[in-house]
């Protein structure tokens, strides 16, 4: 019997599943784990449900905000164009608002060529962004928010005091009233200098008896 149940005879694979089974049964009784089916450790069937809804809110959640700063955005670029002096529906059509904004920051339209070229979009991104706080009096700080804080700064610059400084071609914003030429009152007004042939026209007052000449 002793040479059947010798340490050289292997032991069934069977057998040796069998222990495993028991051995790891009786430790799940003894953490209190007995109601848990055995084989199923470390599969994706395990997964908490509040971890999977956990999963399916921040989706949600990414989407919902996503969906709302789209909706700041169109609101604060309709507002910006029409302190621009434009119409406000030019801000919803693809391309054309990055056209209109780009003569609105004082740059040529046809600059939007280069958002379809890598790298160089990113640059003409940051020239446009620049040339638009420009043209409503801002500087290199509010530039560096919009590139940065695009969502806040554009409802800044919508809903704020700022005003159009420069028009699409980069001059004068035509909103703005011409300035009056004629001097105010009480300023004594420039006279141009006689010519030789108005000093002539000018004759002094004759006698009614000097004949003249």
């Amino acid at each position: 019997m002793d040479e059947i149940m010798s340490d050289d005879m292997p032991i069934p694979e069977l057998y040796m599943d069998e222990m495993t089974e028991e051995m790891m049964e009786e430790m799940m009784m003894e953490v209190g784990y007995d109601d848990v089916p055995m084989g199923d450790y470390g599969t994706t069937a395990d997964l908490d449900g509040a971890a999977v809804a956990g999963i399916f809110g921040s989706i949600i959640l990414m989407f919902v905000v996503m969906f709302a700063v789209m909706a700041v955005m169109i609101v604060a670029f309709w507002k910006i164009f029409t302190k621009a002096g434009e119409e406000g529906w030019k801000s919803l059509i693809p391309f054309y608002n990055t056209y209109v904004l780009l003569e609105i920051s004082g740059k040529p339209g046809w600059w939007l060529v280069w958002f379809f070229v890598p790298i160089a979009n990113i640059v003409v991104m940051i020239m446009m962004y620049d040339g638009l706080s420009k043209s409503f009096g801002k500087g290199i700080g509010y530039t560096l928010g919009l590139i940065f804080l695009s969502p806040i700064f554009f409802l800044m610059l919508a809903f704020g005091s700022a005003k159009h400084v420069k028009s699409s071609d980069g001059g004068n914003d035509t909103n703005i009233p011409p300035q009056n030429s004629t001097p105010p009152q009480g300023m004594p007004t420039q006279t141009s200098p006689q010519t030789p042939q108005q000093v002539t026209k000018q004759t002094s007052p004759q006698n009614p008896g000097q004949p003249t000449v």
